[in-house]
């Protein structure tokens, strides 16, 4: 008799062969075992569907978008199939430390009011190499700590109630930040309450793949779409103008150093 899944892992995979199979292993190597992996392949035009179906294990789904749609759909996508009560976030270029499910499963299940529990975050290079650690932060949060300070949890370090993420989908209409403006949208009608593990239990692979034309449009996502978060019209022209003053920079200036310096890493 199959077992219900306590736990649903949400995995949008597109063009993400190079990492994909250490990513799968990770989730192999977990002690909580009572969970099911949803992988959706975004419209790959690598290798990464043959890596997904290459994997044999019963707790393993594999469904496919025809075409690029992008993660926001592909995550609500997931979502609607999910058969836990519990979903994770995961992306496929990163890996999870082996006690991520059990000790965020845990604490959720011991919680009165959360409805999220986030993790801190181990960096690790192209390699898997460890970089350095960053510390979740164990506070509640306002729009300004998302915008201007960016102190909120790294997206996919989640875990929630799936009935959560059902009340707050994701956009379908934005190829970038659609997880930044998930949480904003949540935030923004006090219905974020999480609790923070501060273990490094979600391992985010920093690559050189990083781009001036991605950077340059996660820009103009911040002027077009995360500005109207702002609720005064001094700190919207701040922002605006910090954004401006980003892009000029990064249309003259050598990109991953400016990504260094502003610190930016958690926008993509």
């Amino acid at each position: 008799m199959e077992t219900e899944p306590l736990v649903t892992v949400v995995l949008p995979v597109y063009n993400s062969a190079e990492f994909l199979s250490a990513c799968l292993q990770s989730i192999l190597n977990q002690r909580f075992t009572q969970w099911e992996l949803i992988a959706v392949d975004d419209g790959s035009t690598d290798d990464s569907r043959s890596i997904l179906l290459s994997v044999k294990d019963p707790r393993i789904r594999v469904e496919s978008n025809c075409t690029n749609k992008g993660p926001g759909f592909t995550r609500n996508r997931i979502l609607r199939l999910a058969r836990a009560p519990i979903v994770v976030l995961q992306d496929a270029d990163d890996t999870m430390h082996p006690d991520r499910l059990l000790l965020q499963y845990s604490m959720l299940q011991n919680s009165r009011n959360a409805d999220l529990v986030t993790c801190a975050v181990e960096r690790i290079g192209e390699s898997g190499t460890p970089v350095g650690v960053r510390k979740a932060r164990a506070s509640t949060l306002t729009v300004d700590d998302l915008l201007f300070f960016r102190r909120g949890p790294v997206h996919a370090t989640l875990m929630g109630r799936k009935s959560w993420f059902e009340r707050n989908p994701y956009p379908e209409d934005l190829m970038r930040a659609e997880d930044t403006v998930m949480i904003l949208q949540a935030v923004s009608k006090s219905d974020f309450n999480f609790e923070v593990l501060d273990h490094p239990l979600y391992r985010y692979r920093e690559t050189s793949g990083l781009r001036k034309r991605k950077l340059l449009a996660a820009y103009k996502i911040e002027r077009r779409v995360l500005a109207r978060y702002i609720d005064k019209g001094w700190k919207k022209f701040i922002y605006l103008s910090l954004s401006l003053a980003k892009t000029a920079i990064a249309s003259t200036f050598n990109v991953r150093a400016l990504v260094a310096k502003w610190k930016i890493e958690n926008l993509f």
